[in-house]
């Protein structure tokens, strides 16, 4: 705040007079947090032999399940913790794996992410059948800086997602206070990495 009162901000090397909604802003961010959304692609390659070829089948016979799976991160850039996440996400039903199967239409599929995790506790059976126990649903809370991964649920990509790579993926998200941020990306600028398993 300048001696005349009024407050100003930096715009092409000249120092000029902030809106109201601007100094609003800037406070806010101090009390709020504010969550950026990130994505990648990920390429899995899973071969099915269980890593070995039986007696007679070479190489070229390996079985190989690949799995195109789309990881959405949620990182708080703002300057206090986010306790609760609410992401409204619309991606392209012409890229999900479902709707290649059964259909090509050309709306957005609509999916909600949260910050809701569950912890891993343990195997009950025996050797034969076996099955994860996990407990019950938590909020894991963002701190500033850190970087939550929220894509439990969101189906898979089909193998043909990259002929609309002029498709967009666009969301809204809301945290706690703050005011809602909105977004998209194409499918071209998405990071992809490669997994072997």
């Amino acid at each position: 705040q300048a001696s005349d009162k009024n407050y100003y901000k930096r715009h092409n090397f000249n120092a000029i007079p902030m809106y109201d909604y601007e100094i609003r802003d800037v406070f806010n961010r101090i009390k709020t947090p504010k969550i950026n959304l990130s994505f990648k692609i990920l390429i899995r390659s899973q071969n099915m032999n269980g890593g070995f070829n039986p007696p007679g089948v070479g190489p070229k016979n390996e079985m190989i399940k690949t799995d195109f799976i789309l990881k959405v991160y949620a990182q708080n850039v703002g300057k206090v913790y986010a306790k609760y996440i609410n992401c409204f996400i619309e991606i392209p039903e012409v890229i999900l794996l479902d709707e290649f199967e059964y259909g090509d239409r050309k709306r957005k599929a609509e999916f909600l992410l949260d910050n809701k995790v569950r912890d891993f506790i343990g195997i009950e059976g025996n050797y034969s059948y076996h099955k994860e126990k996990y407990s019950g649903y938590r909020y894991e809370p963002i701190l500033p800086t850190r970087v939550l991964r929220i894509d439990d649920g969101l189906p898979n990509l089909h193998q043909y997602y990259r002929d609309y790579y002029n498709k967009e993926i666009t969301w809204t998200v809301y945290a706690d206070n703050s005011e809602p941020l909105s977004g998209k990306i194409r499918i071209e600028n998405i990071d992809v990495e490669h997994e072997r398993i």
